[in-house]
């Protein structure tokens, strides 16, 4: 978290994967077609990741450069490791045993939401790839249950998501390519 003063107050603004929620995360990425320009966005994002709009409101170019390159310089994962599991309110969510691998079936279901959601595919496909364990898979499976981490997961921090995003993003695109042969 980084602090700027302002008006004689100190303001924080969330920079790291760790503090940044998912649903954060989110609401950025759905301002992203709002805008035909880079700084509106960017100011509308500081203000979801803490500053307040009075001081979105008054702060200078330079403070603004500043703010962005500590915002640039903090939002990276250092590598991509996958969290295997977490615990969330009282239980256990598990992606895998000793290697994260994706399923045929698991990564079709994800595409899908990519295409009907395009900034909002990110808790479907973590509430499917983690599972309680618990429940036994058809339990895990079912929409009701899916929908409920959805909401869920929205508090998880971007730290456990990234990894997972990357790879499913990435993958993705070769595979489209591979089959369009390009």
């Amino acid at each position: 978290m980084k602090k700027y003063e302002y008006n004689g107050k100190i303001e924080e603004l969330k920079t790291l994967p760790s503090e940044i929620t998912i649903e954060e995360f989110q609401k950025i990425t759905d301002n992203q077609n709002k805008y035909s320009g880079d700084f509106m966005y960017y100011l509308d994002a500081f203000e979801i990741l803490g500053l307040s709009e009075d001081f979105v409101n008054d702060i200078d170019d330079k403070t603004l450069w500043i703010i962005l390159k500590d915002f640039q310089t903090d939002f990276v994962m250092p590598a991509n490791e996958f969290r295997k599991e977490f615990e969330l309110d009282g239980y256990t969510y598990k992606a895998y045993e000793d290697e994260f691998k994706i399923g045929a079936r698991i990564f079709a279901k994800i595409e899908e939401q990519m295409h009907k959601y395009p900034n909002d595919w990110i808790t479907y496909a973590l509430a499917i790839i983690f599972k309680r364990e618990d429940l036994t898979n058809v339990e895990h499976n079912t929409d009701a249950h899916i929908n409920y981490k959805e909401k869920l997961f929205k508090k998880l921090t971007m730290d456990i998501a990234l990894p997972y995003i990357f790879y499913l993003s990435e993958n993705y695109i070769k595979n489209i390519k591979l089959i369009t042969g390009q």
